[in-house]
């Protein structure tokens, strides 16, 4: 893999983030919605829980394009009634359990430390709804740092993989990289 990595022929060099470079030991990543429901608790936790996947459906769909954190908590508040303040606190739990839940891919980010030596341009990509500073925060925490540049679906408004659709894969192709002295490369 590290002879393919060198070929001059590669410019650059794309890992996705979640479920490449770092994953959840989770069964079923919708835990992370009954880990944030049970530590808020009452009707708060039981709103949450009913209505937190029917917002993020909604938000999606009302948008048109991919979403983060900020459209799907608006929406949750118009489905539920909740306080501003208690959806701030949803909000920064699922964060933090979202963070606390994943775990680096050992195999993967040898892998990526591997393409990085390789001097190319090294870009990740998401189609996660967390906000950049958490997914950054959360990279950072897992040994996971060095990139060119971050594309995030919620961000860019368009998913990894779409039919008939501008893609982030084919943004990433068209974007120039830049060093961190802001030179392309």
């Amino acid at each position: 893999m590290v002879n393919q990595l060198a070929d001059p022929a590669i410019k650059l060099i794309a890992f996705d983030i979640f479920d490449t470079l770092v994953c959840r030991p989770l069964l079923d990543a919708e835990l992370v919605k009954a880990i944030v429901a049970e530590r808020i608790g009452g009707k708060a936790g039981q709103l949450y829980m009913q209505y937190r996947p029917i917002a993020e459906g909604q938000a999606r769909e009302a948008a048109g394009k991919d979403i983060g954190m900020t459209e799907i908590f608006a929406r949750l508040g118009k489905l539920t009634g909740l306080s501003n303040k208690t959806l701030k606190k949803l909000r920064s739990l699922e964060e933090e359990v979202e963070k606390a839940s994943v775990g680096p891919r050992s195999e993967c980010v040898e892998l990526y430390r591997e393409a990085l030596a390789t001097g190319k341009p090294v870009v990740l990509i998401s189609d996660m709804f967390l906000p950049r500073a958490v997914i950054e925060e959360s990279l950072q925490d897992n040994g996971i740092s060095g990139w060119s540049m971050l594309f995030l679906s919620n961000e860019i408004g368009c998913a990894k993989i779409q039919e008939n659709s501008t893609t982030m894969f084919s943004l990433t192709m068209k974007s120039p990289c830049r060093d961190a002295d802001g030179r392309r490369q």
